[in-house]
């Protein structure tokens, strides 16, 4: 008797893990993307392989890791996403997805808010996913992977935020505030662009293609305003909060004398009225290392040059924004946030008309550090 009793004793514990899969006996998802053409939408699944992940985080030499892409069509994006179950060889595990793209024909279109409801409504899929915009074909983004046979869970694609912090030039931005912004009515919202690099990098004297953050989209609500390149932004890197450390080249006669990192970012947009006119007056903070000094010049010189290009580079970003109506530094935001009653006398459709002269001031003040260097010479 004492031994039945043992017995079931046992099963009844084992019998809660017999529907239990093994790591082979799953196929997992790590990215997803979504395009929209003629009146349907295409889901791309990102497929890798956990049982390569796994060897990879011993000892051994790491192992080449196998991607396959997925694709399914519907009508809506939840008849995309059970199409690809059609074709499926085993159960999908949707929890491991780290990513979405969304391609420039589905931003155009305005669906985004539909594919976000549809991410919202799976409990498997979390809201802190990296989310991404791309003019390049779907197939290429998520075929390019890192050299050395290193995982994908270590790419730009599924950790850009590691690359950010050691040169910050382009925020990436997560589901949960994406959605948020997107919600906003006067707010402008930034998605970083992904391309793929196809002649930075050779691996065996082979071509080898990789993901970077190339650009950002710009959206307005729900609709597309523009896209623009990651030498266009050079100045919304001084606009932007929680930014680590980016590198400031200070050029002479179109010849750079000094380069070096720039810590300690601080901005701040402050709403005015001048002759019944909103401006914007910017000031900008920063400690400026001189990591490399071309052409000797003197504590206050570098001061000067160093403030007079992180103005210049804010203004030629928003004369870029404003030549695609795009409300780059979110100023609309900002009026709306501090000045409420102004804004919703000027506002159209969320956004306040921008001039060339709307930001009235760039006060920059640089702290500038390593200059022992010049005691030296």
């Amino acid at each position: 008797m004492r031994n039945y009793c043992l017995i079931l004793f046992v099963v009844v514990i084992l019998s809660g893990c017999w529907d239990i899969k093994e790591v082979e006996q799953q196929l997992y998802i790590h990215a997803l993307a979504v395009d929209y053409k003629d009146g349907k939408y295409l889901l791309y699944g990102q497929v890798i392989d956990f049982n390569s992940l796994a060897k990879q985080e011993g000892a051994a030499s790491r192992q080449p890791q196998t991607i396959a892409t997925v694709k399914g069509t519907g009508e809506t994006i939840n008849d995309a996403a059970f199409d690809l179950y059609t074709t499926a060889q085993q159960r999908y595990a949707w929890e491991h997805i780290t990513a979405i793209v969304y391609t420039q024909n589905l931003l155009k279109s305005g669906k985004i808010i539909h594919v976000n409801d549809f991410l919202k409504r799976y409990y498997q899929i979390r809201n802190i996913l990296w989310t991404f915009g791309t003019k390049d074909p779907v197939e290429e983004v998520f075929a390019a992977k890192p050299i050395l046979n290193i995982t994908v869970l270590y790419s730009q694609l599924s950790n850009p935020d590691d690359i950010y912090k050691q040169s910050s030039s382009i925020k990436p931005i997560q589901l949960f505030e994406l959605d948020r912004k997107l919600s906003e009515p006067a707010f402008t919202t930034h998605i970083p662009y992904l391309s793929v690099a196809k002649k930075t990098w050779e691996e065996n004297r082979k071509e080898h293609h990789v993901v970077y953050i190339s650009g950002s989209g710009f959206l307005n609500g729900k609709k597309y305003v523009g896209l623009l390149s990651r030498d266009d932004l050079l100045g919304d890197r001084w606009m932007t909060r929680k930014i680590n450390r980016t590198k400031l080249s200070i050029k002479e006669d179109n010849k750079t004398i000094v380069v070096g990192p720039t810590i300690n970012i601080k901005s701040k947009i402050t709403p005015v009225m001048l002759n019944n006119k909103v401006k914007f007056t910017i000031d900008v903070k920063a400690d400026f290392k001189t990591t490399e000094i071309l052409k000797p010049k003197t504590h206050k010189e570098l001061k000067e040059l160093a403030e007079n290009a992180i103005r210049k580079q804010i203004e030629e970003t928003y004369k870029k924004g404003l030549n695609n109506q795009i409300d780059i530094y979110e100023l609309s935001d900002v009026l709306y946030k501090q000045k409420n009653k102004e804004w919703n006398k000027i506002a159209r459709n969320g956004v306040i008309p921008l001039e060339p002269d709307t930001i009235n001031k760039i006060n920059v003040n640089v702290t500038v550090l390593n200059t022992e260097q010049l005691k030296n010479k």
